[in-house]
């Protein structure tokens, strides 16, 4: 038996799924804090699964915020209506 690996976004086309490197510094930082362990590098990810799903979530529940970059890039760029970061 082959074990077929399983994606975490099967929204995204599978060539936007291919790791590429994130300059961080190219990043808008929208958060005042900093915070060791960020998801920075997670955003163009992020923004990418976010935009390509339908019907849009209106509200984002981010239950590990730590700096919030990723509710407050949502809620900046009006990707999401709401946010909810814990």
């Amino acid at each position: 038996m082959v074990m077929k690996q399983q994606l975490l976004f099967p929204e995204l086309p599978q060539n936007a799924l291919i790791p590429k490197p994130v300059n961080v510094a190219s990043i808008p930082q929208r958060s005042p804090f900093r915070y060791p362990g960020g998801k920075t590098w997670f955003v163009p990810t992020f923004r990418a699964w976010l935009t390509n799903l339908y019907p849009r979530p209106e509200v984002l529940i981010e239950p590990f915020a730590g700096g919030g970059i990723i509710s407050l890039t949502a809620l900046f760029e009006d990707l999401v209506s709401n946010a909810v970061m814990v």
